[in-house]
């Protein structure tokens, strides 16, 4: 004597609502259901799937997943992220053409910048402001004190005639 299947009409299993008992297909005692899935797809599962949770959705969910885990922020053709990535290659990729006169003599990247998002907090505004006035090829990301550290209280945007003054052989020849 085969025992009723459970009814599963209205439940929800993830992202799926069961709708109704899908007719004609059966395997072993497990019958099949249709869901519709939040997306709006249609999809059919095993009883014994749905409840144990081997289906979750119509196949989106494991593609959101996916994109998701690629997917870190989404700003990388952002001006202020390639600014960013910029200055941590100077101070820490010794393959760089120019490391040598950054993280080579060890200027490096205060704790706080080495996420983008601490770094658009405290340098985004001025940013988008230093932009607007001069120009974006027009705006560099100057260290106040050349031998100093990439850090907040270090940093400001200049333009490029500033950027050049404040360079470390220019303050060595004025010393003299």
């Amino acid at each position: 004597m085969a025992v009723a299947a459970r009814d599963l009409t209205g439940m929800r299993f993830g992202r799926l609502l069961v709708i109704e008992r899908s007719a004609g297909r059966y395997k072993a005692s497990s019958p099949w259901w249709f869901c519709v899935c939040d997306c709006g797809k249609g999809h059919e599962s095993l009883s014994n799937y749905l409840r144990k949770g081997v289906a979750r959705s119509c196949g989106c969910l494991r593609r959101d997943m996916t994109a998701a885990r690629f997917k870190k922020h989404g700003q990388s053709h952002d001006r202020l992220y390639i600014r960013w990535t910029m200055m941590k290659q100077r101070c820490s990729n010794a393959k760089r053409h120019n490391y040598a006169c950054y993280g080579g003599r060890g200027v490096s990247v205060c704790a706080r910048w080495q996420s983008f998002d601490a770094f658009r907090d405290d340098m985004g505004e001025a940013f988008h402001a230093h932009v607007a006035a001069h120009g974006e090829r027009d705006t560099t990301l100057d260290r106040v004190n050349s031998d100093g550290d990439y850090e907040p209280a270090n940093c400001r945007w200049a333009t490029m005639p500033q950027q050049l003054a404040n360079r470390r052989w220019r303050r060595q020849k004025e010393r003299v």
